[in-house]
């Protein structure tokens, strides 16, 4: 959390892609690499299933921590 989406490069490590971030009780959002990710948000993402899972480990651990 707090880091930015362009920080974490979760489409270019993992092959998924973020659709929306929704974010407590606002409206959906079509995230950029500037949002940065925070407590709370929920994701969703498109992909092959393995791209899915990659992606959740970046979310999880960071991208130094997924590989």
């Amino acid at each position: 959390m707090g880091r930015t989406l362009a920080e974490l490069n979760v489409g270019s490590l993992s092959g998924a892609t973020i659709l929306v971030i929704l974010r407590g009780g606002e409206k959906a959002m079509i995230p950029s690499g500037k949002d940065i990710l925070q407590a709370g948000d929920v994701l969703a993402l498109a992909g092959t299933p393995d791209a899915v899972e990659a992606a959740r480990k970046i979310l999880a651990l960071g991208p130094e921590g997924s590989r």
